[in-house]
């Protein structure tokens, strides 16, 4: 579902970049295939020993295309950069106080003050990356539960404006997240368990999310649930608990503790906003209702059916979704 990659570039571009490179075709389709780019030379990358890759990364067809996307962003980026330090200095020049910064751009440009080495295009592809790879896969699979759970898409346009657009998106990733594991780590030092385990230093570790799994914290686990999560937090004493974002020991997709992934609001909101977006805009079926999509394990990362085909029509939705009051 190539779509959501798109809609995810975009809402994250409005953010990052502003309403006008937001609606640039050429950032956009830079900012996708980055993000593709990028996860194929990593797999090219990973097949070659440590000791060669500083060497073999001039070779490899991802690693070159990267390097062309890369130079294509910093033009782009430099020029958007020089507007905006023309337009400042125009105000300053006219007495105009310039206006507060409301994008990751404009955020850099005052850290930056000025250096003429600041890597502008560099961080905005490493914010796109971390924006776009795993939500567009999350919206997917959203997409994919209305399609083969279609008796949540009515309750959930109805309260669309309410928490019930969470509902569904919440127990997607404790069935199928982005990977079987997750947190990744390296011991900086000898670990001892509670159970006598020895963990030693330098050593890789994961966590296995099995918890999202357990039948005394999620009943009935292997079953997908669109209220489970809004039923969890209707216990007494759980309201604030069991939210999208809030992570723990059962439900760690976004990781835990200090290191939990910072980007987790900003990905739920990005998802909600599109879910809106979409639910109230359109209808959706699947284009071979007998073949409901299944997520492809690539190792220890679980993707998004990338080939069931989605079809879909505009209907009159219930809310002027373009209105400013």
């Amino acid at each position: 579902m190539r779509t959501a990659p798109d809609i995810v570039a975009r809402l994250s571009a409005r953010v990052f970049l502003g309403k006008d490179l937001a609606r640039d075709p050429i950032w956009l389709k830079i900012s996708v295939q980055y993000t593709i780019a990028l996860m194929f030379a990593v797999r090219e990358l990973r097949m070659c020993p440590h000791a060669l890759r500083p060497y073999v990364h001039w070779f490899l067809p991802a690693c070159f295309y990267l390097r062309r996307l890369g130079s294509k962003a910093r033009k782009l980026m430099s020029a958007e950069v020089a507007k905006r330090k023309v337009i400042r200095q125009e105000n300053l020049r006219n007495g105009i106080k310039n206006p507060k910064v409301s994008d990751t751009l404009g955020w850099m440009m005052d850290l930056a003050k000025d250096d003429p080495n600041f890597g502008y295009a560099d961080t905005q592809l490493g914010l796109t990356f971390a924006a776009i790879h795993t939500t567009s896969d999350l919206l997917t699979k959203c997409i994919y539960n209305f399609l083969t759970y279609p008796k949540y898409i009515e309750p959930v346009r109805k309260e669309m404006i309410d928490v019930l657009s969470r509902r569904l998106e919440e127990d997607r990733p404790r069935l199928e997240g982005t990977a079987i594991s997750g947190m990744a780590r390296v011991a900086e030092e000898d670990v001892k368990l509670s159970d006598g385990t020895v963990i030693p230093k330098d050593a890789s570790v994961k966590m296995f999310l099995d918890k999202h799994y357990d039948g005394s914290v999620y009943p009935n686990p292997e079953h997908f649930d669109g209220y489970r999560f809004l039923n969890l937090r209707n216990q007494p004493g759980q309201e604030n608990n069991w939210q999208f974002v809030t992570t723990s020991a059962e439900h760690a997709g976004f990781g835990h503790g200090m290191q939990a992934c910072p980007g987790r609001f900003f990905a739920s909101n990005e998802v909600k906003i599109a879910l809106v977006f979409l639910l109230l805009r359109y209808d959706f079926k699947l284009a071979d209702e007998n073949k409901p999509p299944k997520s492809m394990d690539l190792g220890m990362e679980l993707v998004a059916d990338p080939i069931t085909k989605v079809m879909y029509r505009r209907r009159e939705e219930e809310l002027d979704l373009f209105s400013s009051s």
